[in-house]
This record gives structure tokens, sequence and C-alpha cells, in this order.
């Protein structure tokens, strides 16, 4: 029997199940005391069932800037404080890291050396994890950091390989899937093969959440794709890197040059923010950030700007206004009591009107 936000409906629909259980017109009963204080109860229990399941309303606050950063770190623990100044100085909501450097039982070291932030991270031996006592010199890895004012905005998804990390982040009009990868260096003879893997998993999540979320992809390429790279012939990556970006519909806006060599000089620009070519090039300008106060790695981080509606955060008690379970050891028992007694009271002189009505459809 299905139930409605009706109390008396409820009360004529649950007295008639108790008077007539197999639904056949004999023997009619007129319900007593006792049945209406029992099915005054569960219709009590079915109205605050329906309320929690109503959920809360979720609200989005006015159009805001989100500052987001990608930036190949060298080490997060010596570039601590380079990333604390992108986050508070230069008031990112998320940074994302390419090379932390962190093996996988090292990556809970994140909340103590940020401990403002809630974090997502892949570590090269993500898949077959090194022991502490066989700790080689650290390498690779990727995260992504958020603030804790913003936490409730992201979500952790299981996509791609010890390279690749993603988070959804629900804003509006539409949602974001953001990733931060970190591509193969050069030097390996199957360095070009594995590029194409990784490119093939990114075509893959993409695919898998168009057309209903935007994608921002911060990334060191380990490959040049600026207007200063034009005038050669493309190498192998290069020319699949673009392919990739025609294929996903994405785009970037240039920057100026992000890798600075050993010996001092700024050689090459490899480190890109793609995103959806919906995404409004105007409010998303990127820009190479300079002259960082502790910088020790040999990139510049890079920084853009979306524009989008936050979703509310919603009072975590409020959430929980409406308890699936009744917990009586929190109940007003006598107030309770109160109200089922003055229940019984109102519907005394509705009884026989009630009982007549069951025989007239007899």
């Amino acid at each position: 029997m299905e139930f409605n936000k009706s109390p008396m409906t409820n009360l004529v629909k649950a007295s008639s199940l108790q008077l007539n259980p197999s639904n056949n017109p004999i023997d009619p009963q007129p319900p007593n005391d006792a049945d209406i204080l029992v099915w005054l109860h569960k219709i009590w229990i079915i109205q605050r069932s329906n309320k929690a399941s109503e959920g809360p309303r979720i609200d989005f606050e006015p159009l805001q800037a989100f500052d987001i950063v990608s930036f190949n770190c060298k080490n997060v623990r010596n570039s601590m404080d380079c990333i604390k100044y992108i986050l508070f100085k230069e008031n990112s909501k998320i940074v994302y890291l390419q090379e932390h450097w962190l093996f996988n039982f090292e990556k809970y070291s994140l909340d103590e050396l940020f401990p403002e932030c809630d974090w997502t991270a892949k570590s090269v031996d993500e898949l077959n994890p090194i022991g502490p006592t066989q700790r080689p010199r650290g390498y690779g890895g990727v995260a992504i950091l958020w603030r804790e004012d913003i936490k409730h905005l992201i979500e952790r998804l299981e996509e791609g390989n010890e390279r690749i990390v993603c988070v959804k982040v629900n804003v509006s009009p539409k949602p974001y899937i953001l990733m931060c990868v970190y591509m193969p260096c050069r030097g390996s003879k199957y360095v070009n093969s594995e590029f194409n893997v990784i490119l093939d998993q990114l075509r893959e999540i993409i695919y898998k959440y168009s057309p209903k979320y935007q994608f921002v992809l911060c990334v060191d390429w380990n490959c040049d794709i600026s207007s200063r790279s034009q005038n050669i012939k493309l190498s192998e990556r290069q020319a699949a890197l673009k392919n990739f970006l025609e294929e996903t519909n994405l785009t970037f806006n240039e920057t100026n040059v992000t890798f600075i060599h050993p010996n001092g000089q700024e050689v090459s620009t490899i480190d890109y923010i793609f995103r959806s070519n919906e995404i409004d090039p105007d409010l998303n300008l990127t820009k190479r950030l300079d002259m960082l106060p502790s910088n020790t790695s040999d990139h510049h981080p890079i920084h853009t700007t979306k524009q989008c509606h936050f979703e509310s955060k919603i009072n975590e008690v409020e959430k929980n206004q409406y308890p699936s379970k009744v917990n009586w050891s929190k109940i007003d028992l006598e107030k309770y009591q109160t109200e089922i007694t003055n229940k019984i009271n109102e519907l005394e002189a509705k009884k026989i009107l009630l009982t007549l009505k069951i025989l007239s459809m007899l």
C-alpha cells in the first residue's frame, strides 16, 4: 500500500488495511484506539521519511573567479613555501602539481605539508609500491591540491594510470573535470609509445564525461607546441599532441617560456593549460607567474581563471535534519505522547464517521 503526505488519507488507507487485510468485504470492525495509535505512529515516521527524501536545496553563489595554477614543482617538500604562496597570496583555489617526488608510502605527508588543503595524488610506484627501506631518490608523481573552502565542490575520480589524476568540480552552469598529467621525458626508446598510451587514456576520459562536463587539463607535456616551434619540422610527439587537441576540441592560451635550462636560460614552453573550446577565452586568460619567492623548480607556474557559480556550502546539521531511524534517546517523549493523545482526541469524533464510511463501501 502506498501512502501520501495527507495524514487523513493515510489514516483511511491504513484503517482499511487493518480491517480488510485480504481486501474482502466481510466482517468489518471499527478501528479501536490502539489501532489508531499504531497507525498514527507509522504515519508520523512516513511523513518524516518523505521530508528526508526531498533532500537539501542546492543554491549557487553569484558568478565569481575560479583561479587555477599548474606547477611542475620538482619536489613538493622543497617547493612547499612557493605552493603556499600560490594558494594564499595569489589566491588560487586549486594547484596542480607535477613531479611531487613522493612515493606511495609518503603521499600522506601532504596532510602535514598543507594542513589547510585537501588533495588527491598518485605516485610513480602507484601500482607496485616501494617500501621505505628501498626508497631511491624521488621522481615523478602528480597531485591536485584544493583549499578547504571549496572542498564541498570537489569529488575525486579514479581515472587513468599513475601519470594522471582527476577530480570533478561541481559548479554551474556546467561542472568541470580537472586533469593533472605528467608526460614522460625524452631519453627512452619507448617514450613515444608511452606518450601515445597516455593520450589514449585522456581521450577515453574526455569521451566518457562528454558532453555533460567541461575539461581543464594542466600538463607538463615535455613537448613544445608554442608558436615559437612552428617553423621547424614537427616531431612525432608534437604531431600526436596537435592531433589530440583537434580530436578532443581542446584549446589553450599561449604563455611565455615555462622551462629553464640548467644554464639559466629560458628555453621552451612545455607546460600548458588546455581547456574545452566552449569556455570563453576572454574570461580565461592564461599567464606565467614570474619571480615567485622560494621557487626552487626549473619551471614557471602558469595561472588561469575560470568564471563560474559555486554551489553554496550546506551545513551538515541541515543535511541530517531528518534521520531515517528514530533515535528515541533524543526524543521528547512527553511531548510526543501529548501530541499523539491530542490527535486521538481530535479523531475520536471522526471515528464513527470513518466507520460508517467504510461500512457504506461494503
